[in-house]
Order: C-alpha cells, then structure tokens, then sequence
C-alpha cells in the first residue's frame, strides 16, 4: 500500500474504506501510513476502520504522525468505531496540533470502551491550536469511562475554536456524565459567537436531570449567530 500511494504525489483527495477488515493490524496501518505520508499535497482525508478490532494504540500513533507531516490538509475523517483495543490518543492530539490550517475535524470513538478523560484533555489541548476549524465531529456514543472531569478538559479546548460554525457530537451511553458535564459543556460552547449549527445526543445518560438541561440552556442563549439546533436525549 505504501508503494501504490507513492505513486499517487499529486492527489488531493483520499477516501479508504477498510470496515469490518478484522485482519487489518498494526502493521497494515503502520504501511499505509508511511504512504499517507508522501501525498505531500493531500487535502482531504477519509478513512474508516470501523470494527477493525486488531487495530489499536501503535498503528493509530503512526497514522498521526503521518498526518502532521501534509501541510495542505484542510480535512480529516477518521472512524475507529468500534477498535476495542485504542485505549489512548498519546502523540495523535500533538500531531494533529501542528495542523493549523485544519478546517473540518470529524473523529468517530465510538464503543471505544478503553479509552478515559485522558483522551477528552487530550483533545481539548489539541482545540487550543486549532483556530481555523469551521467543522466539528466527534463520536464518543457508549465510551462509558467519560467523566464530567474529561468534558471540563473538552470544553475548555473548545472555547478556543472561535471560527468554528457547525459542531456535532455524540454522548449517547455515556453514563458517568452527570448535570455538571452539561453545564461544562454549555460554558464551553457560548464563547462560539461564530456557531451557526450544534448537533448534540446525550441520550442513555442517566445522571443527567432538568437542572443540566437548564444550565445548557444558559450557555445556548449567547450564540447569535445560532441558525440550527438538534438536541436528542432519548437513547
């Protein structure tokens, strides 16, 4: 793989779709990464793994490490749903800070039922040097080691995304995040003066009560710029 993309200097776009390949490993990433890494002019990249369950914390860090290496990457899409072996994002938040000219972020974790906060603080010190990003997705549905600690570490990284416009996130089965996470999340999410649309699912959280509602309500009000909103609380 890494040879075939070599060939392929000039492209600009790159779409894989690996899903359900439970033979794929560290090493067949660990390939394709040192591929990734010559599309020196590569501006969008989409990549799915989902259930790819041989893959975890070794194949994943050299993919990032690849990544920081294209200096015109507007775009990144990566699902590892369902990857029950990634326990940790270690250097790929690093990696990924040294994109400064990112645009669009979207991350799927799902069923990650490894990963802890560390992974959420991790992303929040990645959001400080990502000022350019107009589009957020994460996908953290049934990581049931998230905490309201890890969503304080989130939506502090979040403040700092001001040219953000669009952001989706998914916290269904989350189960350890209580009112306090909602009310972290709504603090973060009122510096977006620049938020046209928020997509949020917290359903299957059962910690969560009218007063948590309340408090991102509160946050919710700041956002002029507001054009679209789709909350789901049911699981």
């Amino acid at each position: 793989m890494s040879e075939d993309l070599q060939m392929l200097h000039l492209l600009r776009f790159l779409k894989l779709n690996f899903q359900r390949c439970v033979e794929i490993t560290d090493e067949g990433l660990n390939s394709l990464s040192e591929g990734v890494k010559k599309l020196k002019l590569l501006q969008s990249i989409d990549l799915n793994f989902w259930n790819c369950t041989e893959i975890a914390y070794p194949g994943f860090k050299s993919l990032g490490e690849s990544l920081k290496e294209l200096e015109f990457l507007r775009s990144i899409k990566l699902n590892f749903s369902n990857c029950t072996e990634i326990g940790s994002l270690g250097s790929f938040s690093e990696d990924i800070k040294a994109l400064n000219s990112l645009e669009s972020l979207n991350l799927n974790f799902s069923y990650g039922v490894r990963l802890t906060d560390k992974v959420l603080k991790n992303l929040g010190e990645c959001f400080k040097s990502l000022g350019s990003l107009v589009f957020l997705n994460l996908d953290f549905a049934q990581c049931s080691n998230f905490t309201d600690k890890g969503l304080r570490f989130l939506g502090g990284g979040l403040q700092r995304l001001t040219s953000l416009k669009e952001i989706s996130m998914n916290l269904e089965g989350c189960i350890n995040i209580s009112d306090e996470g909602l009310k972290i999340l709504g603090e973060g999410l009122e510096r977006l003066e620049s938020l046209q649309s928020l997509a949020l699912k917290v359903g299957n959280c059962e910690m969560m009560t009218d007063n948590g509602l309340n408090s991102l309500g509160k946050g919710l009000k700041a956002l002029c710029s507001l054009q679209s909103i789709h909350l789901s609380f049911t699981a």
